[in-house]
């Protein structure tokens, strides 16, 4: 599913601690007419973005103290002026059972897994305003908080056809 076309790109803050991801991001999207990135190294100054209240999406890095896990909270309790249903999409090194579990009760709509390519990062800033569908999103690395299994194994499956194409056996055609 494409995302809405748009007059202008949408306003993102990106709270994340290293510089040189924060301004490639940045410059990346800026470059590209993605959207508008604001940037924060931490959760504290985050605030005046979030209280400013124009903010159309938020990526933040999960941190060890759980600052971001309060700041998700705190936002989907109304405590800032953006809207309590802001798009969210977090970066983490891990991803266990009980940490999708809580993003899913936060609402988080996307999981970047890290160390990530910046083309992963990319997809998942463009998929963060689009509406969540269904179906898995077309890179591993970029997993959505509502993938069910069934969507696993169709995107396995897809797999399967692409390798034997590339070995040239004969497959069925994989519909879209």
């Amino acid at each position: 599913m494409n995302a809405p076309i748009r007059s202008k790109p949408p306003h993102i803050l990106l709270i994340e601690p290293d510089n040189l991801v924060r301004g490639t991001l940045a410059a990346v999207c800026r470059d590209l007419d993605l959207a508008r990135v604001h940037q924060a190294t931490n959760v504290a100054a985050a605030n005046a973005w979030l209280d400013h209240g124009d903010l159309e999406g938020m990526v933040v890095a999960l941190d060890l103290d759980g600052a971001a896990m309060n700041l998700l909270a705190e936002i989907r309790a109304g405590k800032f002026a953006c809207s309590a249903h802001l798009a969210v999409a977090v970066m983490s090194s891990v991803c266990t059972v009980e940490l999708i579990k809580d993003l899913k009760a936060l609402d988080v709509r996307r999981i970047l897994l890290q160390p990530f390519k910046l083309r992963d990062a990319i997809l998942m800033l463009e998929q963060l305003g689009a509406p969540l569908a269904p179906e898995a999103p077309s890179n591993p690395s970029v997993k959505s908080i509502a993938a069910s299994d069934a969507d696993k194994d169709a995107h396995s499956e897809d797999r399967d056809v692409r390798k034997n194409a590339k070995t040239g056996s004969e497959s069925e055609a994989h519909p879209s």
